[in-house]
């Protein structure tokens, strides 16, 4: 007998709506990257029964996408962290680099050098490698979805901003304290949304920008229902201005800029291109104008906390860049096989000099590129290499020709990725795992479709 209409509708439904769930259980219990934080147990808790499920259930007869490609990498990445936690013995461990400093603790104490793994901190590896359960979980999902179910994931981002807009909205006006669940160490009053950190904040919103244009975009053989949704997303990007503003982040407001100049830049205003050549530029240029006008008039407000930290702040006594020498020689001293995933607070307090000392705690390295050579060594920065190297090898035009369709979509994703890697040159939004499972989005974007296109863009 054929499978009920029912019963054969939840089989498509249900990796979207686990997907879902991922999204939702890590907006609210994974804001944060602290080890010490008690809702991150839950949230892994929810990923270890969502990976199953969605491995377990039966593929879709119309996939969207590939996801092969960020699967693999992140089971690579996996072994790279379990490689360092094996152990060695002490001929080998003592002889790694920068590791033979370390060795001291089992003399003075007058006990043989027992076998070590590469990593100085292995608790703090082992959690790294639970920091994977999330975007696991989330890429899984989309790897069992639907194909009619693609375009609403866009949908999806949009409505996630825009909670996490909401939210940072009521916490500037004192409405809402923090994010919804109380975490140990938030940036109190800025719009920080979901997150316990405004760089993070700031970044996410800034990813809405060329989410906006993706979402205009895909109306663009519907020159009506283009109008519309370029009228409502100029909006809601309005919008997101003064709220990126708000977070106080310096960081996040010029990745914001960059993101607004791309999102007008990676396509064509289709639709308006119909009108007079005198008059399009000139809409362009009005387009491009706006947020800077309005980014004006918040300063002169006194309201735009991002513009007030760079004005009274000198940037070069910033404490990340009177610490990167120290940086460099730790990345120096543990290369090429790093200090272990997750070890750089332990390990940079040995080297922390003494000028440094405060009542704060530098907890990374605010660089997430130079972390991940001085903890993960080569192994992992040759995993991020490759990384790159597929991003800019899957936007090449070479790879959708005669199909506008997917070239949106990969642009999007890449432009997205691109982001919060710019986001982690000075901070560590990828370490948190809403960050990771919003990242999710963007991958699945730029995967290659799971059917062929036709001229027109349309799935067969």
């Amino acid at each position: 007998m054929p499978p009920r209409p029912a019963i054969s509708e939840l089989k498509r439904r249900f990796p979207f709506y686990l997907f879902l769930a991922v999204v939702a259980a890590s907006a609210f219990l994974g804001g944060t990257s602290r080890v010490d934080t008690v809702w991150l147990l839950a949230l892994r808790l929810f990923c270890c029964l969502a990976i199953p499920l969605a491995l377990l259930w039966p593929a879709p007869e119309r996939p969207a996408r590939k996801l092969d490609v960020p699967l693999l990498f992140l089971a690579a990445l996996a072994v790279a962290i379990g490689i360092q936690l094996i152990p060695l013995p002490p001929a080998i461990w003592t002889a790694l680099p920068g590791h033979a400093h370390f060795a001291q603790a089992a003399e003075l104490a007058g006990f043989p050098q027992p076998w070590r793994p590469i990593s100085l901190t292995p608790w703090l590896t082992w959690n790294s490698l639970l920091t994977l359960l999330p975007i696991t979980a989330a890429l899984l999902c989309l790897a069992r979805m639907d194909a009619r179910f693609e375009d609403r994931l866009v949908i999806v981002y949009l409505c996630v901003l825009a909670v996490n807009l909401l939210f940072g909205v009521l916490q500037v006006a004192g409405l809402m304290d923090g994010p919804p669940l109380r975490y140990r160490f938030i940036h109190k009053d800025s719009a920080i949304g979901f997150f316990t950190n405004r760089n993070h904040a700031a970044v996410l919103l800034a990813t809405g920008f060329p989410v906006l244009r993706l979402w205009v975009e895909l109306a663009r053989n519907d020159a009506e229902r283009w109008k519309q949704r370029a009228i409502l997303a100029a909006i809601a990007g309005l919008g997101m201005v003064p709220v990126i503003m708000a977070t106080g982040s310096r960081s996040g407001m010029t990745v914001a800029l960059v993101a607004i100049a791309i999102a007008l830049g990676m396509a064509p205003l289709t639709p308006l291109s119909k009108r007079s050549a005198g008059g399009f530029p000139f809409l362009r240029i009005a387009l491009c104008a706006v947020p800077f006008l309005l980014a004006g008039v918040i300063a002169l407000s006194g309201k735009a906390r991002s513009l007030n930290r760079i004005i009274g702040n000198n940037v070069l006594e910033e404490r990340r860049l009177e610490l990167l020498p120290t940086n460099l020689r730790l990345l120096r001293e543990f290369f090429p096989f790093g200090s272990g995933f997750g070890s750089f607070d332990p390990v940079f307090r040995v080297h922390e000099p003494d000028s440094a000392l405060a009542l704060s705690y530098f907890n990374h390295a605010h660089n997430d590129v130079l972390e991940l050579l001085i903890t993960g060594g080569l192994p992992a920065f040759a995993l991020f290499a490759l990384l790159a190297g597929w991003i800019v090898w899957r936007v090449l035009p070479s790879r959708h020709a005669g199909s506008v369709r997917e070239a949106l979509y990969a642009r999007t994703g890449a432009i997205v990725i691109a982001l919060w890697f710019a986001g982690s040159l000075t901070d560590y939004p990828l370490r948190v795992p809403f960050a990771d499972v919003m990242l999710a989005f963007a991958l699945f974007w730029l995967c290659p479709r799971a059917t062929t296109d036709d001229a027109s863009g349309k799935r067969r």
